[in-house]
């Protein structure tokens, strides 16, 4: 509704690319968050769809990518913690295990006792076979159950 109201609303785009991420739909996610990208370029909230592009990547199994997209998100908007959980996901489900290990402290540091079960919950709006393979780089970078 919001994109037929305005259809040049960058973070409408972006909430619909989270969306078709979050149903199994990766590449017209990608597509949605590049137009958001390129509606609004210079704009402070951008790195939600670096994030969700991301993941959407991750979703297609391109590994490199979603951690390139993710990183930048998190260089763009220094004090955000919460895509260390994807950015742990993305580089455990590489086999970068060590440096999954290191972004994955930095997110528990200020949660303690966060387990599998409760990102699981969480996020249980995500189409179930990516939400498993989410949660199984969660697993392989420690994060107990």
């Amino acid at each position: 509704r919001a994109l037929a109201l305005d259809p040049n609303q960058a973070w409408a785009w972006t909430r619909l690319g989270f969306i078709r991420v979050y149903r199994g739909e990766p590449e017209s996610a990608i597509e949605a968050f590049e137009r958001a990208r390129r509606l609004s370029p210079l704009d402070p909230f951008s790195f939600n769809s670096f994030i969700g592009m991301g993941l959407a990547n991750f979703s297609l199994g391109r590994y490199a990518e979603a951690i390139e997209r993710t990183r930048r998100a998190t260089h763009e908007r220094g004090g955000m913690t919460w895509a260390w959980h994807d950015l742990t996901v993305l580089l455990a489900s590489a086999g970068r295990i060590a440096e999954a290990r290191e972004t994955l402290a930095s997110f528990v540091a200020g949660r303690s006792g966060i387990t599998l079960a409760a990102v699981r919950s969480a996020l249980r709006f995500m189409e179930p076979k990516l939400l498993d393979r989410y949660i199984e780089g969660l697993r392989l970078a420690g994060l107990p159950e």
